[in-house]
């Protein structure tokens, strides 16, 4: 079974402590215990910057992913996400993130709310 969760300092992956240490923030795809795929982050003050996605070529995890995030920044009050240049464009293009100038979604709960995906049952 597949989860997304955010990384915990007690997991045992410890590619990520560093990147905990310098206030980067993560959450993990796991397959049972393997690690799957990852999105790495950050909070700004009115934003979160998505830095870096491995979905190892996923789109689906990738999304999946990416929506964990974008509903956490939700949660604490943040409604607006920027992605990285490192970040797969053709990924977003081909997920329909609606991605304004500066590689910027500007209502990431519009986005949740109105997406196709999010709607399908």
């Amino acid at each position: 079974m597949l989860y997304i969760r955010p990384y915990r300092s007690g997991d045992n992956f410890p590619q990520f402590e560093g990147g905990l240490r310098e206030g980067k923030l993560y959450y993990i795809a796991l397959a049972g215990k393997d690690l799957i795929g990852w999105i790495c982050y950050r909070k700004l003050e009115t934003a979160i910057r998505i830095e870096m996605v491995e979905s190892g070529g996923d789109a689906d995890l990738f999304d999946g992913l990416m929506r964990a995030v974008f509903d956490a920044a939700v949660n604490i009050g943040l409604d607006e996400a920027i992605f990285a240049p490192e970040v797969d464009r053709t990924v977003l293009d081909k997920l329909g993130v609606p991605l304004e100038a500066g590689n910027c979604v500007k209502s990431l709960s519009g986005f949740l709310r109105n997406c196709r995906k999010c709607q399908m049952s």
